[in-house]
């Protein structure tokens, strides 16, 4: 059946699992796409009330508060990205004109009130970065908190905001968000100084204290830790009424700071955080935390981290199998070769072969333990290369060259990766070269993947060459799908890899290299 000729809905199922970045193309394909892809294209709404084409945005919402938009439909989120500075003072001047202004500029304030709550009343996700505003633009943010607090099913709320904004907030308000309530999901994102990521954290106590449905809380600290590092917060500094309110709490994501655990819980014993079922740890210092959760008996289904610790380690080894559902370790980097061995040996010989009958998807540097995963359906490995020097000729003068790194049983880990995709069902896969360690915080590392992909792309060739004539790959459960190109894994590795930048090639390469007639270019 022609891909057209499916039902709206599955269209709608299918191109809401691409890019957002291709559904604009989509939509000039034919009129069959642009139906299936409006209700995602049009279901963000960004405000950007500039003061250079004030105008024309005042006129967009008040289109899309009388229906005569898509986002009119289909809106549910709502992006605001910057506001106008003050109408009186712009009025006045030589651009009012050259922005499209005419008549009486002075009822922009009340047009910009009256056209919010019509066009967006039914919105429930708002994400608002309110960054180097000035003074002046004060009657904006006014307007915006008041018809935030005004939503009657705004369950999302995320905030990204500084030291100036947000003090131009408290001259209009000392307590600007108290009346934003019945959140599910609140987000703090403070750059500059954690004095001022403090000071947010408590401006939305009450937000909290009113949200009895919260479910999760994101908390980034984005401002310099200094000589003395990330700071350190236990959360009731931060939230003085979280308590009330923590049973419910599902995630909790937390950046640029230290979280201090009492006595090891992770709370006072007001505080009840079993209801958690993920928790992402970044850029923070101290690993209290795992010690603490394992203590607590919280067994979390999703964890991610960017630091690799012992007790992290610990904590995901003391799990019961089955219940780590997602796990994402970013820059596992013990800071040295024997620490990094020391770590390898606990992930792989404990925390993997415990969740191992449970994994469906995956990505590591190492392929010792996947055969178990016979779950798995997505897999990305970094291999090790070697550098080789030429032969001929001496040391001074040979050019180094670079081969992929071979297991204990001399086995090119590039061809073991590639027979292991055969050996389970994976639909999705890519190899890329990993860091050499000694370089690995370096400008040199860059120049090192450029050799490594290299090497891999070779290594690939070398396995097509060999590929018809291997009889120890097993094509009994394939052999059906080979004439149907779309069941076959898609395979990205060397240079394919890294098409569109790195993790994003993965994710939008369409092609990888041709391995035999299973692979599809």
């Amino acid at each position: 059946m022609p891909i057209l000729d499916l039902p709206l809905e599955l269209l709608q199922e299918i191109t809401d699992k691409l890019p957002p970045t291709e559904h604009k193309s989509l939509r000039t394909v034919c009129r069959t796409l642009n139906l299936a892809v409006a209700p995602r294209f049009f279901s963000t709404l960004v405000l950007d009330v500039h003061k250079y084409r004030l105008e024309t945005s005042l006129s967009h919402l008040e289109a899309v508060g009388r229906g005569n938009t898509l986002w009119s439909r289909y809106a549910r989120r709502l992006v605001i990205m910057q506001l106008s500075t003050s109408v009186d003072r712009y009025r006045s001047s030589r651009f009012w004109s050259e922005a499209g202004g005419s008549g009486d500029g002075g009822d922009s304030e009340a047009r910009f009130q009256r056209c919010l709550r019509p066009a967006l009343e039914t919105l429930d996700d708002v994400e608002w970065t309110l960054e180097e505003c000035p003074q002046d633009s004060a009657w904006a943010v006014a307007i915006v908190l008041n018809f935030l607090a005004s939503l009657p099913s705004l369950n999302n709320l995320r905030l990204l905001t500084d030291k100036t904004s947000f003090a131009m907030i408290q001259r209009h308000d000392p307590h600007p968000f108290r009346r934003i309530a019945g959140l599910r999901r609140l987000g703090v994102v403070v750059y500059d100084t954690h004095e001022t990521f403090r000071g947010v954290c408590h401006a939305f106590s009450q937000t909290v204290l009113h949200s009895p449905r919260l479910e999760s809380l994101q908390l980034e600290a984005r401002a310099g830790g200094g000589a003395g590092g990330a700071p350190v917060y236990r959360l009731p500094e931060l939230f003085s009424d979280l308590g009330q309110v923590s049973h419910g709490l599902r995630e909790l994501r937390l950046s640029g700071f230290t979280l201090k655990c009492d006595h090891g819980a992770v709370t006072p014993p007001k505080m009840h955080f079993h209801a958690l079922q993920s928790v992402a740890w970044l850029q923070g210092g101290g690993n209290e935390i795992w010690s603490c959760l394992r203590k607590e008996g919280i067994w979390l289904r999703a964890v991610e981290t960017d630091t690799t610790s012992e007790e992290l380690l610990g904590y995901l080894a003391s799990y019961e199998s089955g219940l780590l559902q997602r796990l994402v370790l970013m820059y596992a980097d013990g800071g040295n070769e024997q620490q990094n061995e020391r770590l390898a040996d606990m992930f792989f010989e404990d925390v993997l072969l415990r969740h191992a009958g449970a994994v469906e998807k995956f990505g590591a540097h190492n392929a010792g333990k996947i055969a178990a995963m016979r779950k798995l359906r997505t897999l990305k490995m970094s291999v090790n290369t070697v550098c080789v020097w030429s032969e001929d000729g001496d040391r001074e003068s040979a050019h180094p060259g670079y081969h992929v790194e071979c297991d204990v049983e001399g086995e090119n880990m590039v061809h073991r990766f590639l027979k292991l995709i055969d050996q389970l069902r994976i639909v999705e896969a890519a190899v890329f070269p990993a860091s050499p360690e000694s370089s690995r915080h370096s400008s040199f590392a860059i120049y090192h993947l450029h050799d490594g992909a290299r090497a891999i792309d070779s290594a690939i060739r070398d396995f097509l060459s060999k590929f018809s004539a291997d009889s120890d790959i097993d094509f009994s459960r394939t052999r059906s799908e080979i004439s149907r190109p779309e069941s076959a894994p898609r395979v990205l590795g060397g240079w394919s890899y890294y098409a569109g930048g790195a993790e994003d090639g993965a994710r939008l390469y369409r092609a990888g290299e041709s391995v035999g007639r299973r692979f599809y270019a």
